[in-house]
């Protein structure tokens, strides 16, 4: 039955939110969107909050998606405001997180051309390559209809950012609408022919090395039980994109780590070695460490099945042998009930050797951390070594950093979905602090909310611990302070052997920092002072921030990654120029 309701056209986008159960909207101050933020901030449906720059407003949006299956807005003025809030939105498309994206513009007849206008700038094309789909505003007769697309979009197939720009005088116009014209149910769940998942049996059948990967799209879907209860059926290893963290068990008999790369030497051996790649949701971005020559080179007659909701992931990253259509959970929970009476070669002696590896692996980043802890002052390994046996099991936990992120994700284990979350297809710096405020504005229960990051991020974002003090609410962060843009100080110290390239900074104290916004400061400078501190900081009722001097530490995998996958072909020697 049809609703009609008559408003103006930013009456309208309010009540599509509510009808879609987006509650929450992020922004920084907006004159422009002044009647939107006048109708949210009155609404007791919407959470309304305001940030210190329009980048953490997408970050915040990202990180409301942590918890559950949250869909957030965030928004910013014309102009410097859409600009600022482009990384934030980056982030988001990079990772596959549903959002809505609102800018202001200036009014309809100054657009298209532009003419030279104070705060001028394409809003639609500079969005556009980190959207699923954006659209203008133009009419107010068809607002309605363009604002309910966007936002079905962001959540149907591979989720994404969308962008609705809306021109200020359009904003204000009057229209019609039928709130009913498009029904408000979930996105569609397809699945996989039931000759195509055979095919994947029959497939299995052959394999002696089979391999399970878990992607974004497993934890997306809800399918982290089906993806387990798989891998238990087959008795075969499994392991995870950065996005898929939390899907592999890691109490399994056959664990060999998790998450993506920083899983550990195992998880790079399973990738070269295994003849059977089953891949679920994920994209095969760098971070995971299969089909990545020259590190990860495939073995010969590998092959790679990839199911994926979305047809254009299919074989974009990796060249695969049999590409699906299906959402996660659907597929796996249909593959599963046509496995019986299957009967599998699995080598035990390959599965017994990843096991293996991954106790290697284990070993070698324990004495890392061994060495670490009497560094003077003691080094982040040996700080995450600690903070893996204090965090609370329930936590969320909010990974943020170059180097400090490749400690996390090598110590730091997820015991499920929505605990942990690394920004892995950007690699965005900054976003650990504004991610965790997002996750725990949305979050329904009292979960403890953790950011564990670098100096470098913290500097990037650290203006956001006013919007945690200001909304009263309580997230615990802990720098792991090296003075310096860790990822780039063995590009100084041994590659270019050149102190002039800039990766040094000053001590900056950001406990303080913490504290001249209202929050919580500790700093500390040993290893077992870290226990007190968290304790403390847990107990606090304000947002508390604990500064740790460390020294510097090196990874394992530092090379094999940053260098031979990111950076492939690229000859990194001292600058030179030769006269011929």
């Amino acid at each position: 039955m049809p609703r009609m309701i008559k408003t103006t056209v930013t009456g309208i986008l309010i009540e599509l939110l509510r009808k879609y159960g987006v509650r929450t909207v992020f922004g920084l101050p907006s004159g422009q969107l002044g009647i939107f933020m006048d109708g949210i901030s009155r609404d007791p449906d919407f959470r309304y909050v305001t940030t210190r720059h329009e980048e953490c407003a997408g970050h915040m949006a990202h990180g409301a998606t942590i918890p559950g299956d949250e869909m957030a807005l965030c928004f910013a003025t014309v102009g410097p405001g859409a600009t600022n809030l482009l990384p934030g939105v980056a982030a988001a498309w990079a990772d596959n997180v549903p959002m809505i994206v609102l800018t202001a513009d200036n009014p309809l007849p100054m657009l298209d051309p532009h003419v030279d206008m104070l705060q001028a700038v394409d809003q639609i094309a500079l969005f556009r390559p980190v959207t699923k789909w954006g659209v203008q505003i133009r009419d107010p007769q068809r607002a309605g209809e363009l604002m309910e697309r966007a936002i079905r979009l962001a959540r149907s197939g591979r989720p994404g950012p969308v962008h609705i720009d809306l021109p200020v005088d359009v904003s204000t116009m009057n229209c019609i609408y039928d709130l009913e014209r498009m029904p408000a149910g979930p996105a569609p769940r397809p699945r996989p022919a039931d000759s195509e998942l055979d095919a994947i049996i029959d497939l299995l059948g052959t394999a002696t090395r089979p391999l399970l990967v878990a992607g974004g799209g497993v934890i997306r879907s809800g399918a982290v039980d089906a993806f387990r209860a798989l891998a238990e059926t087959l008795a075969i290893p499994a392991i995870s994109s950065v996005q898929g963290w939390g899907a592999v068990d890691p109490c399994s008999e056959r664990h060999i780590g998790s998450p993506g790369w920083h899983a550990g030497f195992a998880a790079l051996q399973a990738g070269r070695e295994a003849d059977l790649v089953i891949a679920v949701g994920c994209k095969f971005g760098s971070w995971t460490p299969v089909a990545k020559p020259p590190a990860v080179t495939p073995t010969a007659g590998q092959r790679i099945v990839q199911i994926d909701i979305d047809e254009t992931m299919l074989g974009k990253n990796a060249a695969i042998t049999l590409g699906l259509i299906g959402d996660a959970r659907e597929t796996l929970e249909t593959l599963h009930a046509r496995l019986t009476g299957v009967s599998l070669k699995v080598d035990r002696a390959w599965v017994a050797s990843l096991v293996a590896a991954r106790a290697d692996y284990v070993a070698a980043i324990e004495a890392v951390a061994d060495e670490a802890a009497v560094a003077v002052p003691p080094g982040t390994p040996a700080f995450m070594r600690e903070l893996k046996r204090l965090l609370p099991a329930d936590a969320i936990v909010c990974v943020d950093g170059g180097q400090t992120s490749s400690w996390a994700m090598s110590f730091l284990e997820a015991a499920g979905p929505h605990r942990a979350k690394f920004e892995s297809g950007m690699g965005h710096m900054g976003c650990g602090l504004p991610m965790a405020i997002g996750a725990k504005v949305v979050q329904a229960d009292d979960r403890p909310v953790f950011v564990v990051c670098g100096d470098g991020s913290a500097g990037l974002t650290s203006q956001e611990l006013e919007t945690a003090s200001r909304l009263g609410i309580k997230v615990v962060m802990i720098v792991m302070n090296d003075s310096c843009w860790g990822c780039y100080k063995p590009l100084e110290q041994f590659v270019f052997q050149n102190g002039k390239l800039g990766p040094s900074l000053v001590d900056t104290d950001f406990s303080r920092v913490a504290e001249a916004y209202g929050c919580r400061g500790e700093r500390i400078t040993r290893v077992d002072e870290l226990a007190g501190a968290l304790e403390r900081a847990i107990a606090s009722p304000v947002t508390s921030l604990i500064d740790i001097p460390v020294s510097f530490a090196g990874h394992p995998l530092d090379v094999d990654f940053f260098v031979r996958t990111i950076m492939p072909g690229a000859e990194l020697r001292p600058h030179q120029v030769e006269e011929i």
